[in-house]
């Protein structure tokens, strides 16, 4: 039951059932692949591989492959260029249309695997004919800047969303009583109105005139100039090439239903002076999918023709497309209606950027307008509807002025239905096919077998001052159908809009993206958006397209086909797109870089959003090295006006290293910038903690989904697992990898067998025996799929779901324990969006409590704890040791890191010489070598690089930094993070600064790794203590909520904890006067010991932290002593060690602490004492104790001197 099976797949383009085909003819004869069911009236074919899990052989895999290699898996707009309809005139296409909120959600239920392109071209391409200005429009920035963002709004979609108001208005007018409608599979959203071509129309000669004025009326019937085009560009239908032909064709037609697209040429005399060009336009035209008809000028009116009779089969045996709407309801009548307005609207909006209005005086205009083609309107509704539609334009305009802080729009313009006028600030916007004025601006729908490119209208960028609620209120509801945004939201807004810098923390669930969303909505130009996986670039395009926003594109290493490839980063370096998502990694690629200079030549880069902020750093436990590109290569290369795009950091949590690395990563250094939410709290999610030794837990996996969850939601079995739509009882069990035992793949299949549901599976990389590519595909139907609803039940790793926008998940399920409480709370964060109750499930394993506290414990070396987890039989592992094995393959140890830096700067040419060189590593691992060129940026000797991922080749930037540079860009580093020790390892470096260049540059790599694996490594694997404790027997709910929230927000003890970091003393002495005055109540320890136990996460070699935790814990109720005497060991040592105080200083803070520890409990304080004092022979710690401690820890120290007393006398009396 966990193999993914699909039924046949539906055609991305028209929404029919595909069929499994072999190819017949050419390179890939025999090969299968998938074809459309209605071929020959749509081609469309795609590769077996994106619709099912690879099952057969390697070869076979190849070769099915292969067969499709040549296909585009993605479809790009082109940009339409044709001859206005008048002399002195210019024309602008739109592939654009506005359709009621419920109408999108229905026909995307409809069509799950996305509404079929043919369906959503038929209905929303058009065109605007309009006479040339009289002078070219002086408008200032501001004015520029609020027209732009108009633009940007009404052209956000293919199929997007009318106004909230004009849908309430459209609905009363029309009727219609309900929203529950079902539209029907068909592949035409509502019927045109008659389109004639007109008289007038500009043509190169009469033959032309004549063959579009009678010819083609009588061979496609009245009204079939809807497809016909003249006067097509060949630039907008072939591939630009040096050697594409120039020029254009007389007439484009095409028809839905139609099974080839026809290129229609009337040859007059010049043909015979250039018969040779033609025929080779022909075979171009031909070659690219379309058929070329050639008439002779002296028989275009001869129906008899050759090229006229063809043209007559080809549209007598056309299919004319299925209607989506019933014509007998009124929503037949409501959608062109809307798509009627959203014309006008787009016309006004013309019509101001051209100059035939004033932006400022909206009094002065006349709009008037001939709607008599509308079939859907009756006699009234005509007028209404025109009224309807610039009431609601200026009301989105005049929103947009007041953001901007202008005066725009002022006063009610005359409106209504009448003949044109001539007169200055007039506009006549007319849906008939004659009549021809300085004022008007003819509307006719279109129909090409390509997307539209959008045009841009260029602005600078903009920064405002801080917007009013209300006004942020009316652009959420129009954009995003929401009534308020949530806390932390309008913060985040806020600093976006007025150009300021932001991390923001809020947690899983907190609505993040609809907030730098709706910032950029309200923004000239375009955004960037760093994603770290794939399916948060689809979850995001996809909920953006549930808005009517689909201008977007992820460009991510699904994007195969290296052609592909080129034509998105070049569309996006047009501004095709609204929101772009990439990879980190993009940034690193050459070519990207030169995109994004060529995208800000003319349109402004408005955000740049990294999500998931913490992979920023090698602190957090995802960091990606192409993260630490992102800063300064963005702020260099989205630079315009000499102004920076605003950076928005968002993350569900961050520790204080954490942060301070994204901080300091990304060049945020604004007190304000921080935003944080007044609390982590969920309240809506329900923890439940369940122990079991690890052969258990696939038996308490199927008996908690099987009876337990079912009860707990009140409902059967049977029931719990079936499919309801947003009343799915949706869940996600989350698995620590992805093959092996507890791994997503047998589990999935486990839970299938014993649920007898169908269970898939989500991982990020692929699976065993999986082909990468198609598994690239796979796991994005798996991801769509359970988005839906189709699927209730996912097993998942922790790469699915971050950030994922599902609002009916109620419950997860841990197979494994997290890395760490903020893992965990992120993950179980992805249930009960919707804010109703979900149960949080986790499932540990503590099979070896002694060993594992040794494994953790801080002064355990990770070569030990790597060793111990290989040695492990497969049997005796558990959760911890599960977890350990994964975190000693992140951390391979200083030596071997230390080796591959060694062998890279073997490869480097004189390291010590600024210059740029290009390089592919012979024998070192990609991604390791890549690690090693951001070891050596760290300490200053390379300043960038980029990678050709193709070759593997890469591009360095050597600084040639002297070495006294490379020593404080080393300090400077550490400083950073711990402020404590940076003199100290500064003093070490200095002592290797005789060694010849090289061999000092791999000594200062040692000093580096050193310190990253004594802070990140101890770090990681104090946040997995911390998990453990957090999980251990005896926790209730509410106990584990509290832990949790003590654990991840700010309390009144953070600044206190701030200051210890770079204090002198380690902190030690403010910590024992704190300790004594604050800790007054086990509620008041507890909070505290949350705190410290993050920044020990950050700073896990800190002895005041340790000390401070270890104490805490002491106090607190569901105390471990365990805990406190690991701490305490490992803060002596390291204070000694690593922070360079003096024993004076330790043992005196030490008696203190023991003293303390008494109070609580004797027997351990009177153990620590021994283990001490045998760690500290020499009677200065006993001393101490003596001095300080209480009576009954001063027997042990009394001791320990009268033993060196007597060896004292003993020498004197040997001597």
């Amino acid at each position: 039951m966990g193999v993914l099976c699909m039924a046949e797949p539906l055609c991305p383009n028209c929404g029919a059932e595909m069929v499994l085909r072999t190819a017949r003819r050419g390179k890939y004869s025999g090969q299968p692949f998938y074809g459309c069911s209605r071929y020959p009236i749509c081609k469309a074919i795609s590769r077996p591989w994106e619709h099912s899990s690879e099952k057969g052989s390697p070869d076979e895999v190849t070769a099915a492959r292969q067969a499709a290699a040549t296909l585009p898996p993605l479809v790009f707009p082109r940009r339409l260029m044709a001859r206005p309809r008048r002399t002195r005139a210019q024309v602008r296409f739109f592939e654009t249309a506005a359709i009621p909120d419920w109408v999108l959600s229905g026909l995307s239920d409809t069509f799950p695997e996305g509404i079929p392109d043919l369906l959503v071209r038929e209905f929303s391409q058009w065109r605007v004919d309009f006479p040339e200005p009289a002078a070219v429009p002086a408008l200032n920035t501001r004015e520029n800047q609020v027209l732009a963002v108009c633009d940007k709004i009404l052209t956000r979609g293919r199929l997007t969303l009318i106004s909230p108001a004009v849908q309430t208005q459209l609905e009363a007018m029309f009727q219609v009583s309900g929203r529950d409608w079902t539209p029907r599979r068909g592949l035409t959203l509502a019927p045109g109105y008659a389109a004639e071509l007109g008289t007038g129309t500009w043509f190169d000669s009469q033959e032309e005139a004549l063959l579009a004025s009678e010819t083609l009326p009588r061979i496609l019937g009245a009204g079939a100039h809807r497809w016909v085009i003249p006067q097509v560009e060949l630039s907008s239908l072939l591939p630009a090439t040096d050697s594409s032909p120039q020029g254009r064709v007389d007439f484009l037609v095409h028809h839905p239903g139609m099974a080839e697209t026809v290129v229609l040429e009337v040859d007059g005399e010049q043909h015979q002076a250039h018969g040779g060009r033609d025929a080779r336009r022909d075979r171009a035209l031909e070659a690219n999918g379309f058929r070329v008809l050639r008439i002779p000028a002296g028989e275009v009116g001869n129906v008899r023709q050759p090229a006229t009779v063809e043209l007559a089969r080809l549209w007598n045996e056309r299919h004319d497309p299925a209607p989506v709407l019933n014509p007998a309801e009124p929503t037949s009548r409501l959608v062109p209606a809307c798509k009627a307005v959203h014309q006008i609207q787009l016309v006004i909006l013309q019509a101001l950027k051209t100059g035939f209005l004033d932006i400022a005086d909206s009094a002065l205009w006349r709009i008037t307008a001939d709607l008599e083609p509308l079939w859907f309107l009756d006699g009234e509704q005509k007028g209404a509807l025109l009224r309807i539609a610039v009431d609601d334009f200026l009301e989105l305009a005049r929103n947009i002025s007041a953001l901007y802080s202008a005066h725009f729009f002022r006063g009610a313009p005359a409106v209504g239905q009448g003949q044109p006028s001539k007169r200055e600030q007039a506009i006549y916007i007319s849906y008939a096919p004659d009549g021809q004025t300085s004022t008007t601006f003819h509307v006719r729908d279109i129909f090409v077998p390509f997307r539209l490119a959008q045009e841009g209208f260029p602005a600078s960028p903009a920064a405002l001052d801080r917007p009013s609620e209300p006004v942020l209120t009316y652009f959420l509801r129009y954009l995003f159908r929401k009534e308020s945004l949530w806390e932390g939201q309008y913060e985040v807004v806020f600093r976006a809009l007025q150009g300021l810098d932001a991390i923001v923390l809020l947690p899983t669930g907190g609505g993040k993206s609809i907030a730098f969303q709706l910032a950029s909505m309200l923004l000239p130009g375009r955004t960037i958006v760093i994603d770290p996986i794939i399916s948060l670039v689809e979850d995001q395009i996809d909920n953006l397209g549930s808005y009517g926003i689909d201008r977007c594109m992820g460009i991510t290493s699904q994007i195969v086909d290296a052609l592909d490839r080129e034509l998105a980063v070049f569309h996006f370096g047009q501004g095709e797109y609204l929101f772009t998502y990439v990879t980190p990694e993009r940034f690193q690629i050459a070519s990207f870089r030169e995109s994004l200079a060529a995208l800000t030549a003319h349109t402004p880069v408005a955000l740049i959003t990294i999500d998931e902020a913490h992979c920023v750093s090698e602190w957090g436990h995802d960091f990606r090295t192409a993260y630490l590109n992102i800063g300064r290569i963005s702020r260099s290369y989205c630079r315009r006006d000499n102004r920076t795009p605003p950076l928005l950091a968002l993350t569900g949590t961050a520790s204080k290293a954490v942060l301070k690395d994204v901080q300091r990563e990304l060049g945020i250094e604004d007190f304000d910038a921080i935003i944080t939410p007044k609390s982590f709290d969920r309240p809506e999610l329900r923890f439940q903690v369940m122990h079991c030794r690890s052969h258990e837990k696939t038996a308490k996996l199927k008996g908690l989904l099987g009876q337990s969850l079912p009860a707990a939601f009140g409902v059967s079995p049977s029931t719990f697992f079936q499919p309801r739509g947003q009343e799915t009882y949706c869940g996600l069990v989350f698995c620590p990898h992805v093959n092996g035992d507890y791994g997503a793949v047998s589990v999935a299949e486990t839970l299938g067998e014993s649920l007898g549901i169908r269970v898939p599976f989500y991982s990020g990389s692929a699976p065993s025996r999986h082909n990468r590519q198609a598994w690239d595909r796979e796991k994005s139907k798996v991801s769509r799929q359970f988005k839906r609803s189709d699927n209730p039940l996912l097993v998942a790793t922790k790469a699915f779901g971050m950030g994922i926008d599902k609002p009916n998940i109620r419950y997860s399920v841990h197979f494994g324990m997290p890395a760490s409480l903020e893992a965990f709370y992120q993950e179980v964060g992805r249930a009960g969006r919707d804010r109703r109750t979900a149960q949080c499930v986790l499932l540990v394993s503590d099979d070896n409590p002694a060993w594992n506290r040794r494994l953790l414990a801080p002064a355990t070396g990770v070569e030990e704890i790597a060793s111990t987890v290989k040695d492990l039989p497969r049997g005796e592992n558990d959760d911890v040791t599960r977890m350990l094995y994964f975190h000693t393959q992140a951390f391979r140890g200083i030596n071997e890191e230390k080796k591959v830096v060694l062998e890279v700067l073997k490869q480097l040419p004189d390291p010590s010489r600024q210059r740029r060189i290009n390089v592919v590593f012979k024998g070192i691992n990609r991604d390791l070598a890549e690690k090693s060129l951001h070891r050596l940026i760290l300490i200053g000797v390379v300043e960038d690089y980029t990678i050709d991922y193709a070759s593997d080749e890469f591009t360095i930037q050597l600084s040639g930094n002297s070495k006294d540079e490379i020593i404080r860009a080393y300090g400077r580093y550490i400083a950073g993070y711990n402020p404590g020790r940076s003199e100290s390892v500064v003093r070490k470096a200095r002592e290797h600064s005789d060694l010849p260049y090289t061999n000092f540059v791999v000594n200062m790599v040692e000093h580096l790794l050193a310190f990253i694996y004594e802070i990140v490594e101890q770090g990681r694997r104090a946040a997995l203590r911390e998990m453990l404790l957090a999980s251990s027997g005896g926790q209730t709910e509410e106990g584990l909520r509290e832990r949790l929230l003590r654990y991840l927000e700010e309390t009144e003890y953070s600044e206190f904890l701030d200051q210890l970091v770079s204090a002198g003393d380690a902190g030690l002495q403010a910590i024992s006067e704190s300790f004594e005055r604050d800790v007054v109540s086990p509620r008041v320890a507890e909070e505290l010991r949350g705190q410290v136990a993050r920044y020990l996460e950050s700073y896990p070699d800190h002895p005041g932290f340790l000390l401070l935790r270890a104490l805490s814990e002491m106090y607190s109720r569901d105390r471990s002593p365990d805990m406190a005497r690991e701490n305490i060991m490992a803060a002596v040592g390291f204070a000694c060690d690593r922070y360079g105080l003096s024993q004076d200083q330790v043992f005196s803070f030490i008696a203190w602490a023991l003293k303390t520890v008494h109070r609580r409990d004797p027997d351990l304080a009177s153990d620590l004492a021994r283990a001490l004092m045998l760690q500290n022979t020499n009677g200065s710690l006993a001393r101490e104790l003596l001095r300080q401690a209480p009576e009954a820890l001063g027997g042990t120290a009394s001791w320990q001197l009268l033993g060196l007393l007597v060896n004292e006398i003993d020498q004197l009396l040997n001597a």
